[in-house]
């Protein structure tokens, strides 16, 4: 049943729906970074998986008529982009592929970097949106001298001598969650198809996936499977978790072996204790798993990872309690937005918090959302009931 922006009881998918607010606001705000009145014939996005399947579904919004493909050197991938992308054209390598107008990195493959920059033609502009996978700087890129790691993270934009335009792009803004929010609210098919399996509970071993509804079973929890096994992970883009109101006592943290490898497994959560200060407490609702948790265990994320923390960043809950000194929040239905900051600092102040060199995250510094109860900072808290029921006073036609 269709229901008005401003509802206030959601239905089980419209709360799944909301899993990709944060990564689709990543997604758009790149677009930001690029002249309004580029125009792009072709474009090629690096990248097959959850993040690259929403730069598909942007480039064709934001450029009418425009021919766009992907590459993946994954063949589960690239067949599951042809079940949910009709008509896409799906590549497995960049080489003998003609120079397309936009690129877009959308992998931590460091050597994908390198493919988009040698397959855009000149005077066009490449899109460098992934973090890149390394331990250390040695396994990083660059090109004509330019740090394409530093970059990404710092949103530069650099020229190349044929004229090419480095575009970095690595966070959000609020305005970019706000767009976020209404773009899911006003077009929930067009970015539903990402979702591709449903997960009820964090230790739940079914997945169902969609739209078929076909049922798998698993011999330990979908969520250990997903995190620990990378064929299992290609086999799916994003898989929503769905967490049963008002459960509590289990996490999803690291293990490690006997041989020092990390695993991501469920456990007992210990009894909650008082909030502290500046911190609020969050009844998880949903989470989805990213590839940057998979990163977490294996490694190439920039953190000493112990096994009392709690992975996961992407997920949406309702605030439950306010600890002392904590932003003013709002009880209610709330978005977990990943990163938090121990200190101000100058790029904080002058709101692009996302470049700040002070910036932490969750699931990795600290504990995140793979759980059922949670406390985080409440710079972490983005209230989404505002948001669309402002929409639906200035919006009387739009549904979902």
């Amino acid at each position: 049943m269709k229901k008005t922006l401003d509802s206030k009881r959601w239905s089980e998918e419209d709360l799944d729906l909301m899993t990709l607010i944060e990564p689709l606001a990543c997604v758009q705000h790149a677009y930001g970074r690029l002249p309004e009145t580029l125009k792009v014939p072709t474009a090629r996005v690096f990248g097959g998986g959850p993040i690259g399947s929403l730069h598909v579904i942007e480039i064709r919004r934001r450029f009418p008529g425009v021919r766009v493909e992907v590459i993946d050197p994954s063949p589960v991938r690239r067949a599951l982009l042809s079940r949910v992308f009709p008509g896409l054209t799906v590549g497995a390598d960049a080489s003998g592929l003609a120079a397309v107008s936009l690129s877009v990195v959308a992998t931590s493959d460091p050597a994908a970097n390198l493919d988009a920059i040698r397959t855009t033609r000149a005077m066009g502009h490449v899109v460098h949106f992934s973090g890149l996978n390394h331990k250390t700087r040695g396994d990083l890129v660059s090109h004509e001298g330019i740090d394409i790691e530093a970059l990404h993270r710092h949103e530069e934009t650099r020229r190349l001598k044929n004229g090419t335009r480095l575009v970095g792009s690595s966070g959000y803004s609020e305005m970019d969650i706000e767009r976020s929010i209404l773009s899911l609210k006003e077009r929930p098919e067009a970015y539903r198809v990402v979702q591709t399996a449903v997960v009820s509970d964090l230790d739940s071993r079914i997945l169902v996936n969609t739209p078929s509804g076909n049922a798998a079973f698993h011999q330990e929890p979908v969520i250990e499977t997903l995190l620990n096994d990378g064929d299992a992970y290609m086999h799916h883009l994003k898989v929503v978790f769905r967490v049963r109101a008002g459960s509590e006592g289990l996490q999803v943290s690291p293990a490690r072996s006997a041989s020092g490898e990390l695993s991501g497994r469920v456990k007992p959560s210990p009894s909650p204790a008082d909030l502290a200060p500046g911190y609020v407490r969050v009844q998880m609702l949903r989470f989805s798993i990213c590839n940057t948790d998979r990163r977490v265990l294996q490694g190439t994320k920039s953190a000493t990872v112990t096994e009392d923390l709690i992975l996961g960043h992407e997920g949406v809950g309702m605030v439950i309690a306010i600890g002392p000194e904590a932003d003013v929040v709002n009880r209610g239905l709330s978005l977990i937005l990943p990163h938090y900051y121990e200190t101000d600092d100058v790029l904080r102040a002058s709101g692009i918090p996302y470049l700040s060199t002070d910036l932490k995250h969750l699931g990795v510094h600290i504990s995140g959302c793979f759980t059922q109860v949670v406390d985080v900072p409440s710079s972490c808290i983005f209230a989404v009931d505002p948001v669309i029921t402002a929409a639906a006073r200035s919006r009387t036609a739009i549904v979902i």
